[in-house]
């Protein structure tokens, strides 16, 4: 778990920062002057696990969370965010732990899942909504 995050904005005199105020690790932004918080980026009783890339020009997020939905809380999934909070987007379902990889112009994205009881399964999704266009491949066990 990635519970120790902080990342500047230069441009906008931000920070991203996350903490369990809340009793779940989420993320926050704050104005870098004054410390005081903008906004929660995030918030449910679910937690951020990691912050795969951001993205300072659209002002968004790429999240790696636990517990979504009250899946099992070893269970990845992927998720868009925008800083002020909104436009949060769930880019993997399938009830599994996840893994993605985008295509070159990011439009597509492959997710893999499996649990202990299902064998690896590939997915390809929209970048844009997390929308499952085909199921790849399923594997035997």
């Amino acid at each position: 778990m990635q519970k120790a995050y902080l990342h500047r904005l230069p441009k906008t005199r931000e920070l991203l920062w996350a903490s369990e105020r809340s009793g779940y690790n989420h993320l926050y932004r704050i104005d870098e002057i004054s410390g005081q918080i903008k906004n929660p980026i995030t918030q449910g009783d679910w937690n951020v696990r990691e912050v795969v890339e951001v993205d300072e020009e659209k002002q968004q997020l790429l999240l790696k969370v636990v517990g979504i939905s009250r899946e099992n809380p070893y269970h990845a999934h992927f998720v868009r965010v925008n800083f002020d909070g909104s436009g949060f987007t769930r880019l993997t379902h399938s009830e599994g732990n996840h893994s993605i990889d985008f295509s070159p112009d990011r439009k597509w994205l492959i997710a893999i899942w499996s649990r202990p009881d299902q064998p690896p399964v590939a997915e390809l999704r929209s970048a844009a909504d997390g929308k499952l266009l085909a199921e790849l491949e399923r594997a035997d066990d």
